[in-house]
């Protein structure tokens, strides 16, 4: 007799629960996970409720929303950066030295504004090119030629 009850198994002598598989503690109502689950609870033989942020059969696998693009994910939104990679979700390429008259496109890749070359985009826009520098030297602008 079993003062209390086997929820998953059998009385088989007083006090003594004999749990059926997948099932342990002294009243059987503790499930067993093999291999254990990581990042969530045993909630029935072999089956782990997962953690919010995580997935997998022994939850072990991050979730990241929205996916990072060039990176791993390694903890629930968390992404790891592949080199030459940032952002939040990895889609910000890191161009170093930095670009000057363009726009980082890729690691260490610079995609120059019109008129502008070289690998940093620092070298062109010479007058009578069909280029010319503005006021401010911040701008390459194209040169029109003169209708008159």
């Amino acid at each position: 007799v079993c003062d209390l009850a086997c929820v998953n198994g059998d009385c088989t002598a007083p006090n003594t629960c004999t749990c059926d598989e997948g099932w342990s503690g002294d009243t059987c109502n503790e499930a067993v996970c093999d291999p254990a689950c990581v990042n969530g609870d045993c909630t029935a033989p072999n089956t782990c409720t997962c953690d919010e942020g995580w997935s997998g059969d022994t939850c072990n696998e991050a979730v990241c929303d929205p996916a990072c693009v060039n990176g791993d994910c390694t903890a629930p939104n968390t992404c790891t950066c592949d080199e030459g990679w940032s952002g939040d979700t990895c889609n910000e390429a890191v161009c170093d030295p930095a670009c000057v008259n363009g726009d980082c496109t890729a690691p260490n890749t610079c995609t120059c504004d019109e008129g502008w070359s070289g690998d940093t985009c620092n070298e062109g826009c010479v007058a009578g090119d069909g280029f010319f520098l503005s006021a401010g030297g911040r701008q390459c602008l194209k040169a029109y030629p003169n209708n008159s």
